[in-house]
């Protein structure tokens, strides 16, 4: 009988294609991201981290026996094994300190507000079970490619997720990332039924892509899906006066200026890693730039910061805090290397200094898009503090 010690010490190849890998996947965390295909492999490396620690410890478990003709084979097995292991627990070790930041920063915002602070969750800031084999969800209702109305001679299409408990419900207008050229309503969908089985009424709206469409284009789509919402919302068992938006990247963009229109009709307003400041990011684009900033600008406003200056400064988020807006949720990543963190928490001064009850919550080991990993460490604690804020800001 091959003993399973010998099998990864002699044979080297095997530890190898173990370790080089999970390590590989965990060592761009710790390297700036020049390149995109780089980014999903950072983010599952800490996304998963008690997965991959997992894997180390097994990996060093099986090379631990001493074998005399194997000396070299089982050397290496045991360092490549070790070094997953510092990595995958360099991100685990940071969660405990996480969830009490955003734990503080809920209370803190929310009882600012006068909101109540004490609201649950139905998904836990971290299961582990969830970990390994996702999220698991209530059944829901789902009605897909709805035709939510035409806007600029395009037919916009929408995702609906219903819970199955009797409504009203408050509603959830999601908005998709992509640069605002790529993208679709299918982002985050395995959120979106989580959401819906926590008993909000989810709508995931398209908006028209650049270059084809320029700013603010996208913005009349949100309006036009808006309007959608709330000439359905009887019918599918939502209360239109409870209206929250979620956007992710560029769908933050976009769900922060909609929600700054006086008189929105918006409860709640929830962003993921959203741009703030498109003049800043033209004459800083930082460095690297995997996603080549300037690029993803001039698609979007259709010509450059000289060109069109008014048109960046009225898309920045910043430019549009001294009024107070509805009660707002900020999550980034730490480790965000397309939205810089200190653009987040420069846009988190403004809405407090302009009045709008503002939750700011900072990820550690979080990447741009973390969260397209929902059962991962990220992914789950951002789900629970958007549960507990919507629970204290539009179900009532």
């Amino acid at each position: 009988m091959l003993d399973p010690a010998f099998y990864v010490s002699a044979r080297f190849p095997i530890a190898l294609s173990l370790a080089v890998p999970t390590s590989a996947i965990l060592g761009v965390t710790l390297l700036p991201l020049f390149w995109m295909w780089m980014i999903p492999a950072s983010i599952g490396g800490t996304e998963l981290a008690p997965l991959f620690l997992l894997i180390g410890l097994v990996v060093v478990g099986l090379a631990w026996r001493p074998h005399a003709k194997q000396r070299t084979a089982r050397w290496w097995a045991l360092g490549l094994g070790a070094w997953i292991i510092v990595l995958a627990g360099r991100t685990v070790a940071q969660v405990p300190a996480a969830w009490a930041d955003a734990d503080a920063a809920l209370q803190t915002g929310l009882a600012g507000a006068g909101l109540n602070t004490a609201v649950p969750a139905l998904h836990p800031a971290c299961d582990l079970m969830a970990l390994f084999i996702g999220l698991h969800t209530p059944p829901i209702a789902v009605d897909t490619a709805v035709e939510l109305g035409d806007s600029g001679g395009v037919q916009l299409l929408g995702d609906v997720y219903r819970p199955h408990q009797p409504g009203p419900h408050p509603i959830i207008l999601v908005l998709h990332g992509g640069g605002w050229s790529s993208g679709s309503r299918t982002e985050g969908q395995t959120a979106s039924r989580a959401l819906a089985a926590a008993g909000f009424l989810v709508v995931a709206s398209d908006y028209r892509l650049a270059p084809a469409h320029h700013f603010p284009a996208q913005l009349a789509d949100v309006q036009v899906a808006l309007r959608w919402i709330r000439a359905h919302a009887a019918a599918l068992g939502g209360d239109p006066t409870r209206i929250a938006l979620l956007g992710r990247s560029a769908g933050a963009q976009l769900a922060l200026l909609t929600a700054a229109v006086p008189d929105s009709g918006i409860a709640a307003v929830i962003g993921f890693y959203s741009p703030v400041d498109f003049t800043a990011g033209w004459l800083d684009p930082g460095w690297p730039d995997p996603l080549h900033a300037r690029s993803i600008f001039t698609d979007y406003f259709g010509g450059s910061l000289a060109e069109l200056p008014e048109q960046y400064r009225e898309a920045s988020p910043i430019n549009h805090t001294a009024h107070a807006l509805p009660p707002t949720l900020l999550i980034y990543g730490r480790g965000d290397q397309l939205v810089y963190l200190r653009f987040g928490q420069a846009l988190a001064d403004h809405l407090r200094a302009g009045g709008t009850p503002t939750v700011f919550i900072t990820i550690p080991w979080a990447e741009h898009a973390f969260d397209a990993i929902p059962h991962g460490l990220g992914g789950q604690l951002a789900l629970h503090a958007v549960e507990r804020f919507l629970n204290a800001t539009v179900v009532r």
